[in-house]
């Protein structure tokens, strides 16, 4: 359990690092990179384990899985991080709040 002061231990094996939390959160202003860093690998990991099904008979899946992933991941990011404004104008043209 994490103690209720702003700083606590990572623990990295046999030893720990007191770390203060709010040092270690990224600012709000790198949020939208954030989300697009997170939401391309969410995305890329779905879409490459479907498409590495195939390998799962084989007993190769992790491995192409990875492989896969990895390799959308690094393409897909910036595609997302260029798309997002549009996608984000798109949605407040089609939608209206109540």
């Amino acid at each position: 359990m994490l103690p209720l002061n702003p700083s606590y231990m990572l623990l990295f094996g046999d030893f720990a690092i007191e770390a203060d939390s709010s040092a270690m959160l990224i600012p709000k202003r790198s949020g939208y990179f954030v989300f697009g860093f997170i939401q391309s690998g969410f995305t890329c990991a779905v879409a490459a384990a479907i498409a590495s099904t195939p390998f799962l008979g084989q007993g190769m899946f992790i491995s192409q899985w990875i492989k896969s992933w990895l390799i959308a991941w690094a393409i897909m990011t910036p595609f997302v991080l260029l798309a997002a404004p549009l996608i984000n104008r798109a949605v407040a043209a089609l939608t209206r709040s109540y």
